[in-house]
């Protein structure tokens, strides 16, 4: 008899996107960057070469068409190459600018778009 593999345990999609971040580890005035390599309305993937602990609560803000800012903390770590993270805490306006920024991705650019026509005088 066959084991049903683990369902996904993430609420939300991924979206394999680099998004440029900043985070600091709760509490503290020094600040680091590094660059997600997905993103979700639940957390991100950090690549970075300096992890930390899982547990470790972080301030971050990425740099999307607006700053996102967000309360987090560390879900998986592996040594040397990145973290899991999971938002805990977003005001409404920064998750919706996620979410709208999400699914523009999603979509990605569209064959019919063009910019607006110019108006004549």
């Amino acid at each position: 008899m066959s084991v049903p593999p683990d369902p996904e345990r993430r609420k939300h999609s991924r979206a394999k996107l680099h998004v440029p971040a900043e985070f600091r580890i709760a509490g503290n005035e020094v600040a680091s960057r590094a660059a997600t390599s997905d993103l979700s309305l639940g957390g991100f993937y950090l690549e970075t070469m300096f992890t930390m602990p899982v547990g470790t609560q972080l301030e971050v803000t990425l740099h999307l068409e607006t700053p996102v800012l967000a309360i987090a903390v560390v879900a998986t770590c592996d040594p040397s190459f990145g973290n899991g993270i999971n938002f805990i805490k977003m005001l409404p306006e920064d998750l919706e600018a996620l979410r709208s920024f999400l699914e523009a991705q999603e979509k990605g650019p569209k064959a019919d778009e063009t910019s607006a026509p110019a108006e004549s005088s």
